[in-house]
């Protein structure tokens, strides 16, 4: 009887373990545990797809060894145990290969049960497709002002020359034609 308690246990304590996994695989956010000292602890699927380097040569390492200004990374380690965590701060990371890759950053704090801090969270959304359609965007209203610019130049030049025919219309005692 206890025996068969154990076995369906067991059982589900796998169920559920092959249920996490596969989760964290489905998912396309880069998730790292930290611990305190900032060093990586464990990382997903996605970030190990994000990073580009093996497993094992993220584990181990200082999460601050992956982003692109040191500034970034001190900022968003001292934010995360001063006010718990942060939300959506835009930073670069460095790939592999030495690419720069646009991400948003949200992190929380770990506890244990006694309340005390023991690392932390940290997700990577990479937004390098977000920052090409805002150049992109970008690249339009500029079209857009010059275009603008230009339409206005025009009709303003057209007033002028309206205010001027009107004027030498005046001056051989005729009826101005614009209005």
């Amino acid at each position: 009887m206890q025996d068969d308690r154990i076995t369906m246990l067991e059982q589900e304590l796998y169920e559920l373990e092959s249920y996490i996994n596969e989760f964290w695989r489905f998912l396309p956010v880069a998730v790292f545990h930290v611990s305190q000292t900032a060093i990586i602890t464990d990382a997903d699927y996605a970030a190990i797809k994000l990073l580009g380097y093996p497993e094992d040569e993220i584990l181990g390492r200082n999460i601050g060894d992956f982003f692109a200004k040191k500034a970034d990374h001190d900022r968003i380690q001292a934010g995360t145990f001063q006010q718990g965590g942060i939300k959506s701060n835009e930073c670069l990371i460095k790939n592999q290969q030495g690419t720069l890759i646009p991400v948003l950053i949200t992190t929380q704090i770990r506890k244990d049960k006694e309340n005390n801090i023991f690392g932390y969270f940290l997700s990577m959304i990479d937004i390098t497709e977000r920052k090409h359609a805002e150049e992109k965007i970008q690249e339009k209203i500029t079209e857009l002002e010059e275009f603008h610019n230009i339409a206005v130049g025009r009709e303003l030049k057209m007033i002028e020359l309206e205010k001027e025919i009107n004027a030498l219309l005046k001056e051989l005692g005729k009826e101005p034609k614009y209005k």
